[in-house]
């Protein structure tokens, strides 16, 4: 038998989770067992005959997983629920390359509350170089990264002080990008965009594990990120405004939004709502406009940065 679950839609240090009831036979109590790894579900609370209930006293930046059993009389509680992935939301950061007053330029911008004002600058990166953030090392932090002719150089303490580097890519026109690859609860991986050619490296060993082929019009842009929530990194074109989603990673896309298009705008795909699904963001000019249901209108909309700044998102505190 298998019961319903579904979690609210905020994250805050608690999650509320909704369920089906189990009729026959009736259901006398459910519990909720949770933990950090699928499968893995150490803490438990009885939560008696109800059908919703929340879970308070979560860690910030942690990805949590719950299933629901009924207990019944003659009935044993071995009716899971679908495992849920409650994921907090991601910290926002931008990265600028002027400098303001008394400022240096090359640096990340980062904003742990997302009130929309930095809460720490880290100085990073130079001129030319790709800034991008990801989760590199254990821990469920967000590594600062610059690449730099194919050197990737990895922050991981967000301290502005390089951990280490690792070759890969470095063909003129090649465009870096990190996901998740691997599965369902694996860091994330390094990723070269060359021409419609996706190079996949998915142990930091400077060579690609793993190959798609997908886009390639020139001036196309690549996001990855998982937009269909099975815990695999989805391939992404971002083309004058029209967003093409291959879900399969197969070559093809399933999937096609018409969202942004204007010059300046600059694409981000990312889970702002921590339902699992990475959403479409268009960065204009310091403006975050961002669609949650995938369906090309922007139901969130802020303002944080500036024309010219790059748009960053992740785990920074």
């Amino acid at each position: 038998m298998l019961l319903l679950l579904v979690a609210g839609p905020s994250f805050a240090g608690s999650v509320t989770l909704a369920w089906n009831p189990v009729t026959s036979p009736p259901a006398m109590g459910y519990k909720i067992h949770y933990g950090t790894a699928v499968g893995n579900y150490p803490s438990l609370i009885n939560v008696g005959n109800v059908t919703s209930y929340s879970v308070a006293g979560l860690a910030d930046g942690v990805t949590y997983h719950f299933v629901v059993t009924a207990y019944a009389t003659g009935f044993s509680d071995s009716a899971f629920s679908n495992d849920l992935g409650a994921i907090a939301k991601p910290d926002l950061g931008l990265y600028r390359t002027s400098a303001g007053v008394g400022k240096p330029p090359y640096r990340f911008l980062l904003d742990y509350n997302r009130d929309h004002v930095p809460d720490a600058q880290v100085q990073y990166g130079a001129a030319g170089d790709i800034p991008l953030v990801g989760k590199i090392s254990p821990g469920g932090m967000s590594s600062l990264i610059f690449y730099r002719n194919g050197m990737w150089n990895f922050d991981n303490n967000r301290d502005g002080i390089t951990n280490s580097v690792v070759a890969f890519g470095g063909v003129p026109g090649d465009i870096p990008l990190t996901a998740n690859f691997s599965g369902p609860g694996q860091l994330d991986d390094i990723v070269i965009y060359r021409s419609g050619t996706w190079y996949v490296d998915t142990d930091l060993s400077g060579s690609a594990n793993l190959i798609y082929m997908f886009g390639g019009v020139p001036g196309d842009k690549p996001l990855a990120a998982d937009v269909n929530g099975d815990g695999i990194a989805d391939l992404v074109i971002y083309r004058n405004g029209i967003w093409y989603i291959d879900t399969n990673r197969n070559g093809n896309a399933d999937m096609i939004v018409i969202f942004g298009g204007l010059p300046q705008d600059i694409p981000a795909l990312f889970d702002w709502d921590g339902d699992g699904k990475a959403d479409l963001c268009i960065f204009r000019d310091g403006v975050w406009y961002i669609s949650t249901k995938r369906d090309g209108v922007a139901d969130v909309i802020f303002g944080f940065g500036a024309a010219g700044d790059r748009p960053m998102v992740g785990r920074f505190h």
